[in-house]
């Protein structure tokens, strides 16, 4: 199938051959718009979950199948009516995100690497690479996870970490800290190095603290708000630091229940175009009837969107990316922008050279125009 991405001046074609439909090329050797307008309908770079922990009780691998994770986000995406109309079945890429995974903590080496070589063996799979939360946070911002679990931040299980993730097949492409522990600045820049994006998350900081986190190479703010010291007229601390600063992309849980919809369109005037990116923070049991479950070893409470513990913590979300889009048409976001902050922004999280819109590779989906 070829398009006319006028006006630009590129051909896109689209190999429809996989299991869903990918840009095969852009030619004459042009940038593609951030989307394609076809008449009825805009192609644009599919859904990138960044922040997800699985979904139709399906927990990200070790634990749980990639190949049902996939199979679930795909049947879920056709339900949501995303990208059917013109080319085959949709995509929706997600990046695994580890947790700590039990009580006593489980070594954190070798279950990395049994959740790399898991995904590495499903063919065709929608899984973009890995990420651990659960590891170097503070436990006074610990929300649901076990702080017991944290570990303080260590340069040698940082090596350990990534040549796991990359000798078992699947790298290791996020990793969430507390910048205010000690030595994590000196486990930021070292991670840069390694080719890791570093997220604050979970995390009691100073604005000085997440400013030089920043300065030491730190890029990302994991569910910026939830789970981080609060904003204080005097003590504006990580979160302003981290809206303010263009160096910084913020995660933004939109589903509703996470953050206030006025905390939404403070945050994206805030942190400007492509400055934030929407996540949803699945729980396994995004997509499952609402009932009690067991989840970070405590029982959670779904109510349809969100979950909480016995304490009324919130535990994780149990929709997908579909929500965001009508949370944000709620804030007053345009569709195409809603539709960048879930496709295409997260993709420059990972690759910050790569342009916003389509390139070689993208899995696209199918938006229809009204």
């Amino acid at each position: 199938m070829v398009l006319d991405s006028a006006p630009v001046d590129a051909l896109v074609t689209l190999d429809t051959t996989g299991a869903f439909p990918r840009v095969r090329s852009i030619e004459p050797g042009g940038t593609a718009p951030d989307a394609i307008d076809v008449g009825d309908a805009l192609i644009l770079p599919a859904p990138l979950d960044l922040h997800f922990h699985g979904c139709g009780e399906e927990i990200v691998p070790p634990a749980g199948s990639t190949a049902h994770i996939d199979t679930h986000l795909a049947d879920a995406s056709a339900a949501f009516g995303w990208g059917l109309s013109l080319v085959g079945a949709p995509a929706y890429e997600w990046v695994a995100t580890l947790p700590v995974p039990s009580r006593p903590p489980a070594d954190p080496v070798a279950h990395l690497a049994d959740a790399a070589r898991d995904i590495a063996a499903t063919a065709g799979t929608s899984c973009a690479g890995l990420r651990i939360e659960g590891l170097f946070l503070n436990p006074s911002r610990a929300g649901v996870w076990p702080p017991e679990t944290f570990r303080a931040p260590d340069l040698g299980l940082l090596e350990e970490l990534v040549a796991a993730a990359r000798e078992s097949g699947t790298p290791l492409r996020i990793l969430d800290v507390a910048p205010e522990l000690d030595g994590c600045l000196e486990l930021i820049e070292r991670a840069r190095e390694l080719g890791v994006i570093i997220s604050l998350a979970h995390t009691d900081a100073t604005w000085e603290q997440a400013v030089a986190a920043i300065d030491s190479g730190a890029t990302l703010a994991t569910h910026a708000w939830n789970a981080m010291r609060p904003i204080i007229h005097r003590d504006p601390g990580v979160i302003a630091a981290v809206l303010t600063d263009p160096r910084v992309t913020c995660e933004l849980i939109c589903d509703g229940v996470h953050l206030h919809a006025g905390t939404i369109a403070l945050s994206i005037a805030a942190s400007g175009a492509g400055g934030w990116v929407a996540v949803s923070d699945a729980s396994p049991f995004a997509g499952a009837a609402p009932g009690p479950y067991k989840w970070a070893g405590t029982t959670v409470h779904h109510d349809g969107i969100a979950l909480r513990d016995d304490a009324g913590r919130l535990a994780g979300s149990a929709s997908l990316l579909d929500r965001a889009l009508v949370v944000l048409a709620e804030v007053g976001v345009s569709d195409l922008d809603a539709h960048l902050a879930l496709g295409a922004d997260p993709r420059r999280v990972l690759d910050p050279a790569r342009p916003r819109g389509l390139v070689v590779g993208d899995p696209v989906w199918v938006v229809s125009v009204d």
